[in-house]
């Protein structure tokens, strides 16, 4: 979600990783949704968006566990070279 706008942001990259395990990936769909399917572990999930400030965050997955895990995007600054 746009933090500024309060709306869906389409095509958004999702990339989870764990230490030792496959990188998942996935974009999200035209209402900002997605979903990954994780064996119980703890990832780093990094999101990121043209002209959006890319956040990570640690989330834990428990065993036979499902997590919602929403995200809100802020616009970047761009500084123009003076």
């Amino acid at each position: 979600m746009d933090q500024g706008e309060h709306a869906p942001i389409r095509n958004v990259y999702i990339l989870a990783h764990r230490t030792g395990g496959n990188d998942k990936t996935v974009r999200t769909d035209a209402s900002g949704r997605y979903a990954i399917e994780f064996p119980p572990d703890i990832y780093d999930v990094f999101i990121s968006a043209d002209g959006f400030a890319p956040p990570c965050r640690k989330v834990r997955i428990e065993p036979d566990g499902m997590m919602v895990f929403d995200a809100t995007l802020n616009a970047s600054l761009v500084r123009a070279q003076e």
